[in-house]
């Protein structure tokens, strides 16, 4: 589970450390188009630091006291945007890229949890 774990890590490092130097080329692969700087920053900032931030801390979880703490949160988190997802697909219907990113964060969410126990007391 702790390569999972590691897997997870790099992934999100990957995928934001892409949105940072890329910010039209992440939002187009999300369906989102940039029609102002401040659309730059906002991709920037959630799809490229914040994701880079959860990649951190999960690393940083397999290394630390209190690790499966941090993973449980974690998971809350993913989980959340889970949510995000299924009130969208409730509210605009069946869409190809948000079905699976639902897929993708509710299994990251699954995968944090139960992570956690492999780093726990």
């Amino acid at each position: 589970m702790r390569i999972v774990l590691v897997l997870l890590a790099l992934l999100n490092v990957a995928w934001g450390l892409f949105a940072l130097a890329r910010p039209g080329a992440a939002g187009r692969f999300v369906g989102l188009s940039i029609d102002a700087a401040h659309g730059a920053g906002e991709l920037r900032a959630v799809y490229g630091a914040l994701v880079i931030a959860f990649g951190v801390v999960i690393a940083a979880s397999l290394r630390l006291d209190g690790g499966d703490q941090w993973l449980r949160l974690l998971a809350i988190l993913f989980a959340g945007l889970a949510a995000g997802r299924v009130i969208s697909l409730a509210l605009d219907g069946v869409v190809g890229y948000t079905l699976a990113a639902l897929l993708l964060e509710a299994g990251t969410a699954a995968l944090l949890y139960y992570g956690a126990r492999s780093v726990g007391p």
